[in-house]
């Protein structure tokens, strides 16, 4: 693809993460991941053995609370985003959840809730620990921000 004009520079210090202010959104790219049960890659090294993503992660700190029954008992506890979706996010907890876990996600500014269920074992973390949520169903206005379109690329 020939550039048309468009002159990109690149970013020698880029902000860290953990600068980002509550309400800061960076899209990640193209929303890409390897297949299931396929070759990790391919001789050229190209991306061609990648698949697509339910939805555009984007970067973006949004303080929220989680509701889980544990062993149970309701349990609230507080929450903070890395990346959000319309499908999902992944969030730091200050505990653990299984996976398969249901809960509800409550945004801290608007109060709306959104039922979700953990999609992986937490990784844990010196901040706490991660926890990837999917929405049950997707819900692209819960964050408050524009996603990029589905067929969204960025220029070579």
């Amino acid at each position: 693809m020939k550039s048309q004009g468009l002159r990109v520079t690149p970013v020698k210090n880029p902000e860290p993460i953990s600068n980002l202010g509550p309400t800061s959104a960076r899209p990640f790219g193209p929303a890409l991941v390897p297949p299931k049960n396929k070759d990790k890659g391919t001789e050229d090294g190209s991306l061609a053995h990648l698949e697509r993503r339910s939805a555009q992660r984007v970067t973006l700190r949004v303080q929220a609370s989680v509701h889980v029954a544990l062993q149970g008992k309701q349990a609230s506890f507080g929450a903070t985003t890395v990346s959000v979706s319309s499908a999902g996010a992944l969030l730091i907890l200050e505990k653990g959840l299984a996976a398969e876990t249901r809960l509800v996600l409550e945004h801290a500014q608007t109060r709306q809730r959104v039922a979700c269920r953990v999609t992986r074992p937490a990784r844990e973390i010196p901040q706490g620990f991660q926890v990837a949520v999917e929405f049950d169903s997707p819900a692209p206005k819960f964050w408050g921000i524009a996603f990029p379109p589905s067929d969204w690329r960025p220029l070579d």
